[in-house]
């Protein structure tokens, strides 16, 4: 099921929300936790493909799509 849509767990949510967020710790500026369920609809054929961590993002979903892993896991690593 091709449909241009990646869905995948991610391990690490504080260093989600510090790249979401800009930092932080995954934490709002009145201390509340930030909200990370999160869906990223994107379309290969637009120009944001064209940034080689969005590239290698869809490639790690595509492959992990052929490999019936329906939702992939990444782990973010700390800075």
């Amino acid at each position: 099921c091709e449909n241009d849509i990646n869905i995948l767990r991610v391990n690490n949510t504080r260093r989600l929300a510090e790249i979401l967020g800009g930092g932080g710790g995954g934490k709002q500026s009145g201390g509340e936790p930030l909200d990370l369920h999160c869906v990223l609809v994107t379309s290969p054929h637009s120009a944001s493909w064209k940034d080689p961590a969005l590239g290698k993002l869809n490639r790690f979903c595509r492959e992990s799509r052929c490999m019936d892993q329906w939702v992939p896991i990444i782990t973010l690593p700390e800075r």
